[in-house]
């Protein structure tokens, strides 16, 4: 796959709520990511939802996220070869999210031209910090979004 001009949105998740429902900040951080493929000039989109399975008995956050994601894709009008998304199912902290997405891409052979993070404002700073530790996989261009904010200030 040439990846050259390819646009990657990561999207940190939140807990999946209970009867396997989407955390509100977290469906509006995936809906800002499908606003940005919408308007986006890139030749090759992939939304990336971020989540492992936080609470028992319940759904993985980036499943939860995922349908969700298609729901919106569809709702735009956006067409199958305008966006990917992948599921990335395994983590459970800002660290894993952005470590396990980067092996993601790697095994799919992806090496954006353009990362946008995507999480809660209280996040960011520490997405910025482990991103320029452990990101290897050089996007030409990096962008970090804080979405709105409910967690508890730590």
């Amino acid at each position: 796959m040439d990846t050259r001009e390819t646009l990657v949105i990561v999207v940190h998740g939140n807990q999946t709520l209970p009867g396997n429902k989407i955390d509100p900040e977290y469906k509006q951080r995936c809906k800002r990511a499908v606003q940005i493929v919408k308007n986006s000039t890139t030749k090759k989109n992939i939304i990336v939802v971020t989540g492992g399975k936080t609470v028992k008995g319940l759904s993985a956050e980036s499943e939860v996220a995922g349908t969700e994601v298609f729901k919106m894709i569809l709702e735009e009008g956006l067409l199958y070869e305008e966006v990917e998304v992948l599921i990335e199912g395994r983590s459970k902290t800002t660290g894993e999210n952005i470590s396990f997405t980067q092996k993601l891409l790697i095994e799919k052979n992806i090496y954006p031209s353009k990362t946008i993070f995507i999480g809660r404002q209280s996040q960011m700073k520490k997405s910025r910090t482990i991103v320029k530790k452990i990101w290897s996989i050089g996007s030409q261009s990096t962008h970090f979004i804080g979405e709105v904010d409910h967690a508890p200030k730590w």
